[in-house]
């Protein structure tokens, strides 16, 4: 009895030790686990003396899949919509294949159509005997205008080549009047269109490489930025009033042109032989005219402001009130040249040979003439007044009664020079060569700023 009554309190320690709290305190508190137990189950569940270190490294785990799953989605995306924008822009392209398709079979069309209403203009209606004027000629004139502006440079080339083999558009016999035809931009390159009337025609941009213009009529014709000019041969062309402004004639043929009043502003003709043309009155601002021929041309009344004439050649050339304003003229020959009223203000003359060059009444102001040949030259009617003299050759040169006031003649070689009744007040003579110099007087030299150094005719003193 005892052994049992042992084992039984045992048994009772046992569960009083498991639910200790509960049977002691079970009317204030119910804790459904024992201390003990709580570990237990957490050591059965693996989360007993885990560490921070071992919680990340747990989630990072768990992540992965996440990031990856992500990570195809952003690229699946990414992939469609590449594939959407490449879907996009060939259908696109391809749209716009079938207009340009179309539009060309459009103008071929156009075309076939243009061509049949010729021919039976010329097979039934006699265009090839109308004058313009008439109707059947009016009728063809405007069917080829409009052709002109639908059709592109390609097929304008089949109009105008069937046009000129028709003989519709001879300078000698004009059938249709192309005044105001539209080609601007058009490939016209190695096209025949020799004495062709394109008088007052749009031509600006239009590419004429190699194109045959002999004795073409392109009169008012705007070639405004016509680049391509390179091998055009405009022998005998007429390009009276033309607006050639910024347009290439560097390697074009020009012999026999007419070029009369024509724009030539910033238009390169550098190198062209334009030797005893007719520039009267024409507009070259800006122009590349180095290394030009313009030996006896005409230019007077021309403007050349801003133009570039290095190592032109302007013997005998005709400058009748040009206008040279500030051009740099340094070191060309302007021998037998005619420079009278010509504007000269501020122009660059160093160097320059002016043999038998007339500058009568010609406006020098400013201008740079140090080092220019003018010996023997008669200035009595040029006003040379401020002008910048220095080094220059004056020997024997006419200078009577010529305006030197503030000239500056230092360095300049005036032996032999004629100064009766030169104005020479206030003017630099300092290092000048004045021996020999004729009818010079003391009166004169007391007016001048200086003339130190000079060498002075006998009898004559330089003021201190």
């Amino acid at each position: 009895m005892d052994e049992n009554h042992q084992d039984k309190t045992n048994n009772n320690l046992v569960a009083t030790e498991d639910v200790r709290w509960v049977l002691n305190k079970k009317n204030r508190l119910w804790i459904p686990q024992h201390e003990k137990q709580r570990k237990v189950s957490n050591e059965r569940i693996g989360f007993s003396g885990r560490t921070l270190w071992d919680w990340l490294n747990l989630l990072g785990v768990l992540a992965i899949p996440f990031v990856v799953l992500i990570v195809g989605l952003y690229f699946t995306q990414q992939i469609t919509q590449q594939q959407t924008l490449l879907s996009n822009a060939a259908n696109k392209q391809q749209h716009q294949t079938d207009l340009d398709i179309a539009a060309d079979q459009q103008r071929e069309t156009t075309l076939k159509t243009y061509l049949d209403d010729m021919s039976d203009l010329l097979l039934n209606h006699n265009l090839s005997k109308s004058k313009p004027g008439d109707i059947v000629s009016e009728v063809a004139r405007e069917r080829t205008l409009t052709v002109l502006r639908r059709l592109d440079a390609k097929r304008n080339r089949i109009v105008l080549q069937f046009l000129q083999d028709a003989h519709l558009i001879s300078e000698l016999n004009v059938v249709i009047d192309l005044h105001g035809a539209d080609l601007s931009g058009d490939d016209l390159s190695q096209v025949n269109l020799s004495d062709v009337d394109l008088t007052d025609t749009h031509l600006s941009d239009v590419n004429l490489t190699r194109a045959d213009l002999r004795g073409t009529n392109l009169t008012r014709a705007d070639l405004r930025g016509t680049h391509m000019l390179t091998g055009a041969d405009l022998t005998g062309a007429d390009l009276t009033e033309a607006d050639l402004r910024g347009a290439d004639l560097s390697r074009a043929t020009l012999t026999g042109a007419t070029l009369t009043g024509a724009q030539l502003n910033k238009t390169n003709l550098r190198g062209a032989d334009l030797g005893n043309f007719d520039l009267s009155g024409v507009y070259l601002s800006g122009a590349d005219l180095s290394g030009a021929d313009l030996s006896g041309a005409d230019l007077s009344r021309a403007t050349l402001t801003g133009a570039t004439l290095t190592g032109a050649q302007l013997i005998k050339t005709n400058l009748t009130s040009a206008d040279l304003t500030g051009v740099d003229l340094n070191g060309l020959d302007l021998s037998g040249a005619n420079l009278f009223q010509a504007h000269l203000r501020g122009a660059h003359l160093r160097g320059a040979h002016l043999h038998s060059t007339v500058l009568d009444e010609a406006d020098l102001t400013g201008a740079i003439l140090s080092g220019a040949h003018l010996s023997d030259e008669d200035l009595r009617k040029v006003n040379l007044q401020g002008v910048n003299l220095s080094g220059a050759f004056l020997n024997g040169a006419f200078l009577d009664g010529t305006n030197l006031q503030d000239a500056n003649l230092s360095g300049a070689f005036l032996n032999g020079a004629f100064l009766d009744g030169t104005n020479l007040q206030d003017a630099n003579l300092q290092d000048a060569d004045l021996r020999a110099a004729r009818n010079l007087t003391q009166q004169q030299l007391d007016q001048v700023s200086t003339c130190k150094g000079a060498i002075l005719p006998k009898g004559l003193t330089c003021p201190q």
